[in-house]
């Protein structure tokens, strides 16, 4: 049994903690800063977006169809309140649909003054990767049916590559959406 954690009086020193500070700072400035990704699957593939661009994650609403809109625009939802408009990524990049199996979420994305959700396959998880970890993604996504716009990085975590994606060409299109609403309430 590993007993390097725990409160045992004697068995962890002042020596360790500082040992263990020393070490922390090193790799921070060994490998950058660190940050916290959700990781969501879009088609087959996995995507993220910074942890702090996103509101909430939910089971995906009964969405309203809203007429006039573009074909990746799938309708507005009321989340807590908050009327949102919703988006699937695997039509707006032209990635092949999966199939209607799993049960879908929803990522409430907050950005200056837009409100969006996107629709995301499978629950979503969380990882720290250091900004070391993210590749530039020019020279990847020019060999895609990705817009480059969308795509900020793509992130190495042990064999996994996952795309990161870049929030504000989202919400821009997004809330280009919202203004068409607000247009046609008024």
């Amino acid at each position: 049994m590993d007993t390097s954690n725990s409160i045992t009086p004697g068995h962890y020193t002042l020596d360790d903690v500082k040992r263990e500070a020393a070490a922390e700072v090193q790799e921070k400035e060994t490998n950058g800063r660190r940050i916290q990704l959700v990781v969501f699957k879009i088609g087959r593939e996995e995507y993220a977006l910074s942890i702090d661009k996103i509101k909430e994650i939910v089971p995906a609403p009964k969405i309203a169809h809203v007429p006039q809109m573009p074909d990746y625009f799938l309708g507005v939802v009321n989340i807590r309140g908050n009327i949102l408009a919703i988006i699937d990524p695997e039509i707006k990049f032209g990635i092949e649909k999966t199939t209607q199996l799993q049960e879908r979420y929803a990522l409430v994305l907050e950005h200056e003054t837009v409100k969006a959700g996107i629709i995301v396959n499978e629950v979503p998880d969380t990882i720290n990767v250091y900004e070391e970890q993210i590749e530039d993604a020019a020279g990847f996504v020019q060999y895609s049916s990705l817009d480059m716009a969308a795509i900020s990085g793509v992130v190495k975590d042990g064999t996994r590559l996952i795309m990161l994606l870049h929030l504000n060409h989202l919400v821009r299109t997004e809330a280009d959406i919202q203004d068409k609403l607000n247009m046609q309430n008024d």
